[in-house]
Protein backbone atom coordinates (compact mmCIF):
# COMPACT_ATOMS: atom_id res chain seq x y z
CA UNK A 1 0.00 0.00 0.00
CA UNK A 2 1.30 3.48 -0.85
CA UNK A 3 2.08 5.70 1.90
CA UNK A 4 0.14 9.16 0.36
CA UNK A 5 -2.16 7.40 -2.55
CA UNK A 6 -3.00 11.31 -3.53
CA UNK A 7 0.59 11.38 -5.14
CA UNK A 8 0.49 10.69 -8.56
CA UNK A 9 4.05 8.95 -10.38
CA UNK A 10 4.58 12.21 -12.25
CA UNK A 11 4.63 14.18 -9.08
CA UNK A 12 7.12 11.89 -7.46
CA UNK A 13 9.03 12.08 -10.90
CA UNK A 14 8.69 15.92 -10.75
CA UNK A 15 9.90 15.98 -7.07
CA UNK A 16 13.24 13.80 -7.79
CA UNK A 17 14.40 15.18 -11.07
CA UNK A 18 13.66 18.83 -9.92
CA UNK A 19 14.03 19.22 -6.29
CA UNK A 20 14.02 22.71 -5.40
CA UNK A 21 11.55 23.69 -7.96
CA UNK A 22 8.96 21.13 -6.13
CA UNK A 23 10.39 22.53 -2.89
CA UNK A 24 9.04 26.01 -3.97
CA UNK A 25 6.25 25.27 -5.45
CA UNK A 26 5.01 23.85 -2.25
CA UNK A 27 6.43 26.60 0.00
CA UNK A 28 4.92 29.11 -2.42
CA UNK A 29 2.76 31.71 -0.69
CA UNK A 30 -1.13 31.75 -0.93
CA UNK A 31 -2.53 34.54 -2.73
CA UNK A 32 -3.49 36.92 -0.69
CA UNK A 33 -7.58 37.42 -1.31
CA UNK A 34 -7.38 41.09 -1.27
CA UNK A 35 -4.58 43.01 -1.81
CA UNK A 36 -4.53 47.19 -0.66
CA UNK A 37 -2.38 48.02 -3.50
CA UNK A 38 -3.95 47.02 -6.08
CA UNK A 39 -7.43 48.31 -7.33
CA UNK A 40 -10.82 46.04 -7.42
CA UNK A 41 -10.41 45.20 -10.90
CA UNK A 42 -6.20 44.49 -10.02
CA UNK A 43 -7.60 41.89 -7.44
CA UNK A 44 -9.34 40.29 -9.89
CA UNK A 45 -6.86 39.90 -12.00
CA UNK A 46 -4.54 38.92 -9.73
CA UNK A 47 -6.60 36.04 -8.81
CA UNK A 48 -6.73 35.13 -12.50
CA UNK A 49 -3.30 35.37 -12.83
CA UNK A 50 -2.67 33.20 -9.86
CA UNK A 51 -5.05 30.42 -11.06
CA UNK A 52 -3.66 30.66 -14.80
CA UNK A 53 -0.06 30.40 -13.12
CA UNK A 54 -0.90 27.58 -11.30
CA UNK A 55 -2.27 25.79 -13.94
CA UNK A 56 0.16 26.16 -16.01
CA UNK A 57 2.65 24.92 -13.46
CA UNK A 58 0.82 21.69 -13.23
CA UNK A 59 0.86 21.57 -17.29
CA UNK A 60 4.53 21.91 -17.47
CA UNK A 61 4.86 19.00 -15.25
CA UNK A 62 2.35 16.74 -16.93
CA UNK A 63 4.65 17.56 -20.56
CA UNK A 64 8.24 17.21 -18.39
CA UNK A 65 7.22 14.19 -16.29
CA UNK A 66 6.03 12.49 -19.68
CA UNK A 67 2.59 11.87 -18.31
CA UNK A 68 1.30 11.97 -21.99
CA UNK A 69 3.14 8.43 -22.57
CA UNK A 70 0.49 6.80 -20.64
CA UNK A 71 -2.43 8.22 -22.54
CA UNK A 72 -4.33 5.78 -24.65
CA UNK A 73 -4.36 6.27 -29.13
CA UNK A 74 -7.96 7.46 -28.91
CA UNK A 75 -6.41 9.79 -26.60
CA UNK A 76 -3.85 11.45 -29.25
CA UNK A 77 -6.38 11.61 -31.42
CA UNK A 78 -8.50 13.98 -29.75
CA UNK A 79 -6.21 16.05 -27.22
CA UNK A 80 -3.69 16.60 -30.22
CA UNK A 81 -5.51 19.57 -31.72
CA UNK A 82 -6.43 21.00 -28.22
CA UNK A 83 -2.09 20.91 -27.69
CA UNK A 84 -1.89 22.44 -30.80
CA UNK A 85 -4.27 25.11 -29.98
CA UNK A 86 -2.25 25.45 -26.37
CA UNK A 87 0.30 25.90 -27.76
CA UNK A 88 -0.73 28.68 -30.10
CA UNK A 89 -2.68 30.79 -28.02
CA UNK A 90 -0.07 30.60 -24.63
CA UNK A 91 2.70 32.06 -27.85
CA UNK A 92 0.22 34.73 -27.89
CA UNK A 93 -0.55 35.47 -24.13
CA UNK A 94 3.18 34.88 -23.40
CA UNK A 95 4.04 37.15 -25.91
CA UNK A 96 1.28 39.92 -24.94
CA UNK A 97 2.66 39.63 -21.35
CA UNK A 98 6.09 40.25 -21.82
CA UNK A 99 5.16 43.51 -24.21
CA UNK A 100 2.95 44.49 -21.04
CA UNK A 101 5.46 43.87 -18.64
CA UNK A 102 8.19 45.79 -20.30
CA UNK A 103 5.27 48.63 -20.83
CA UNK A 104 4.14 48.45 -17.10
CA UNK A 105 8.05 48.54 -15.73
CA UNK A 106 9.08 51.75 -18.02
CA UNK A 107 6.10 53.64 -16.12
Amino acid sequence: MTRWPWVTAEQKMFVLAKPREALGQAGAAEPKSWDPRLSSRGNRLSKQLAVLLDRLAEMENFLECRGWTSLAAADHRVLGPIFQRLSRDAKRVADGASDLAVEMQQR
